[in-house]
């Protein structure tokens, strides 16, 4: 009986250093290597556990309140502005103000093919101070092509969190399998430029709409 209470006790234990680390931390995947630093903007990359893909992470501030930045992001057709290398993108379906599916391709340098994918996306608030918006790539909806490769296992979140003077700390992490054969030239330009690319952008459009309100 003392031998089965001290595993329980032990199992508590570990979900609640779980609940309050995250798994990441529990099992040591915390080695995120910093790729890029700049213009206030962090490019995080770490190796995935049985993936040759890297995991990305972003960190910054930007100028702007939770609702305008879930606007914008959420504002798919408008996303070729800032999401780095993004040819076309269109709306799918609405469910509401805060769910949606759409559809976007991805211009690839030649001699490799365009990517394409089908994504569905959430916007939650857990409090008053966070917002959640989760992306996740989806099956279905639009007919393959010959000429694209279909991305089919892609993830990525954004934490923002609000702080004062009208200023939001972002956090966000992707993971992505761009399918198909990729050389490696291709996933270093994707897997830290790319993202710094579109953070940057996203500033001044997130800049530009905050200074429309005042």
């Amino acid at each position: 009986m003392k031998i089965l209470n001290s595993i329980i006790k032990l199992l508590v234990v570990l979900i609640v250093i779980t609940a309050a680390t995250g798994f990441e931390t529990l099992y040591g995947q915390t080695d995120w290597k910093l790729e890029k630093d700049q213009d206030d903007i962090q490019v995080y990359s770490k190796i995935l556990k049985d993936s040759k893909f890297k995991s990305l992470k972003v960190t910054c501030k930007l100028q702007c309140t939770p609702v305008e930045l879930t606007s914008v992001i959420m504002d798919v057709e408008n996303s070729c502005k800032w999401v780095y290398h993004t040819q076309n993108c269109k709306l799918l379906k609405k469910l509401s103000p805060a769910e949606l599916y759409y559809y976007a391709e991805v211009s690839v340098p030649w001699p490799v093919s365009n990517r394409d994918y089908v994504v569905h996306i959430t916007s939650t608030k857990p409090d008053d101070q966070t917002t959640i918006i989760n992306s996740n790539c989806v099956a279905g909806w639009i007919p393959l092509s010959d000429k694209k490769v279909r991305i089919v296992n892609s993830s990525g979140m954004w934490r923002i969190e609000k702080q004062k003077n009208d200023l939001v700390n972002v956090t966000y992490t992707t993971e992505i399998d761009p399918g198909g054969s990729v050389p490696t030239w291709l996933i270093n330009l994707f897997a830290a430029q790319g993202p710094l690319e579109s953070f940057k952008k996203l500033k001044l459009e997130v800049r530009n709409l905050h200074n429309s309100h005042l």
